[in-house]
């Protein structure tokens, strides 16, 4: 009456040639991107030197000797001075003349700090700028 018909299984040299197959696509996918990135790049730097030609060098002249050495400047200076007072940590800020005032404490423990870190504040740092009092405070405070 009704025969069972079996399922075919597929043999092993099926699954090998799958695979193969899947990881040559791969492949040829992933050299595509690395090649696309490289004309890219390469793009980029003809741009670069079309913009700037002064940045690359004679072509008998080592890279080494275009180099321009920035025109000296006096030394910044600094806006303020934070040290270890009275187990916190005091910020003083530098008016016009150069004298220092205290202006607020910084909710940082100084017991609660390592030894280095201690140190360096009772040594007291100098900043030049609200940003590197900002990057301080964050990273002490915590």
């Amino acid at each position: 009456m009704y025969r069972i018909q079996k399922k075919k299984r597929r043999g092993f040299l099926f699954y090998l040639i799958l695979f193969v197959s899947a990881f040559s696509v791969g492949l040829g996918i992933g050299y595509a991107t690395i090649r696309m990135n490289a004309n890219n790049l390469q793009s980029e730097l003809t741009q670069q030197e079309e913009l700037f030609p002064s940045a690359t060098p004679p072509a008998n002249q080592p890279a080494s000797l275009n180099v321009t050495l920035p025109e000296e400047t006096p030394d910044p200076k600094p806006m303020y001075f934070v040290t270890a007072q009275n187990g916190a940590v005091a910020v003083f800020t530098f008016d016009e003349q150069g004298d220092m005032r205290f202006s607020y404490k910084l909710a940082i423990d100084i017991e609660s700090l390592p030894l280095i870190d201690q140190k360096l504040f009772e040594d007291g740092i100098y900043l030049y700028s609200k940003q590197e009092l900002f990057e301080l405070t964050e990273d002490f405070s915590s």
